[in-house]
């Protein structure tokens, strides 16, 4: 995508905190029909919790944090509520405890809900306002492409373009999609997209 230089400093308006100085040169994407590309090699355009680290290994935006407690970084793309969307990315190695954990939630609330891999158990849990279901057991390997759709609703996982489960999802308001993490937890993705669907 194109590229802007910060003039000023970027301020989250929800909760006042920094996101950019100026100076910074970051991606611009435009909202609304918008996509987000992300090879693995951009750091800077994910918006992290204190204590996050997002930096590049294996060709991969490579996602730690070595704080206590479930920590986030999002992407830079905001949901509507009446947005369909889809979420794509490519596994560039095999983490630990979970070797992708995404969630699509509003803000900070436990509206939306959360999709990870769980290693020990090989298999996809999917959490949808507190319920829990799991996939039967199934493997995750490098190159594995990952994919999240959101459609009336309707949220869809894929492994490789096949469906894994799909389920209803009730959002409120504007929100978004990001990685949980703990200080247990690595994860990389590279080859990152981001797009509203036509129709939405």
């Amino acid at each position: 995508g194109d590229t802007c230089t910060i003039t000023g400093q970027l301020i989250d308006n929800s909760d006042g905190s920094l996101v950019r100085e100026a100076g910074d040169t970051v991606n611009f994407y435009q909202q609304g029909k918008f996509t987000y590309l992300n090879d693995g090699t951009d750091t800077t355009s994910l918006i992290p919790d204190e204590g996050m680290s997002i930096t590049t290994d294996n060709g991969s935006l490579k996602i730690t944090t070595s704080t206590s407690g479930e920590k986030y970084a999002h992407y830079p793309v905001q949901f509507n509520i009446n947005d369909n969307f889809s979420f794509e990315c490519e596994i560039g190695a095999l983490g630990t405890t979970n070797s992708i954990a995404l969630y699509v939630k509003n803000g900070s609330t436990a509206t939306g809900c959360w999709v990870a891999y769980e290693d020990s158990n090989t298999k996809w849990a999917v959490g949808v306002n507190g319920t829990i279901w799991r996939s039967a057991p199934v493997s995750l390997q490098v190159g594995d492409i990952i994919k999240i759709e959101q459609n009336e609703g309707v949220l869809t996982l894929y492994q490789n373009g096949d469906i894994v489960t799909s389920k209803f999802v009730s959002f409120e308001g504007e929100y978004s999609i990001g990685h949980y993490t703990n200080n247990g937890r690595v994860q990389y993705v590279k080859n990152i997209k981001i797009k509203v669907l036509d129709g939405s």
